[in-house]
Parts: structure tokens; sequence; C-alpha cells
């Protein structure tokens, strides 16, 4: 299902807001029938304020792939501590429970919320991603 060409149903906005938390349908390009239920998701935190997760789900709870940014580590099953900068993809058997550290050369720029959402669809095959809001970093108390 990684590989598969999918594309939003919806043209709704994305709003990469502080403590966003939202879920969107996809769709496969090509007809299958039956239509496999695809979804991405996207988590942003409230306090940690880099921290960010994007995810590509299937059939609602099967994890196919999900990129957590500035997270906490994780530990695989094999007791091997990854960063809190990682990436899960599903694994016959278990699921998402591994994880693998990032090669740094494959994103755009970890810290920009929106090239990596868009690396993140471009890598799992989502098409035609809706408009994107990132907000403004909050002013400086001693700004002006």
């Amino acid at each position: 299902m990684l590989a598969m060409q999918k594309r939003f149903r919806s043209s709704q906005l994305i709003s990469l807001d502080v403590g966003v938390r939202i879920a969107r349908d996809l769709d496969p390009v090509a007809l299958i029938e039956p239509s496999p239920r695809l979804m991405l998701d996207i988590q942003r935190a409230t306090i940690r304020l880099s921290k960010i997760k994007y995810q590509h789900r299937g059939a609602r709870t099967v994890v196919l792939a999900r990129l957590d940014v500035s997270g906490s580590p994780h530990t695989n099953p094999d007791q091997v501590e990854i960063s809190g900068t990682h990436l899960h993809l599903f694994r016959e058997g278990f699921e998402d429970k591994w994880a693998s550290e990032l090669v740094l050369s494959e994103w755009t720029d970890l810290t920009d919320k929106e090239l990596t959402l868009r690396d993140f669809c471009k890598r799992f095959n989502i098409d035609q991603l809706p408009p994107v809001r990132v907000p403004l970093p909050p002013a400086s108390a001693t700004t002006p």
C-alpha cells in the first residue's frame, strides 16, 4: 500500500498549527475494488513546538508509515534505542513497533513542517497536496 499512488480525497486546507490533530482520507489513483481505507494523520504538540507526527494509515488502524519529529526516543523490540526523530514502517508480525534512524539527506529540512509534510507525501506516493497553512512563529516579547 505504501507504493500505491494515492491522492487526497478533499482539497480542504491542512493547518500545521500548534496542537493540531487532523486525519484526512486518501484515495488510490488506480481503481481498486474494494478500495482500501487510507488516511494521513498529522499531530502537532502544544508544549514542545518542534514535535510533530505525520502518519499514513490503512484500514483505519494499521500504521503503514509514521514519521516522528522531535519526539521521545523509541526502543525497538530488540531493545535498540532510536533517537527522537525517527521513521516507523509497517513490518509483518510487528506492525509499527520498529523504527529506524532517518537518513537526513532524504529529507529537505526537518525543521520546516510544510517541507517535511511534502517530503513525507512524496516518499509514500501521496499526490495533490491541498493548500497548507503554517503559523507564523510567535513574536518575541522584546520586538517593538
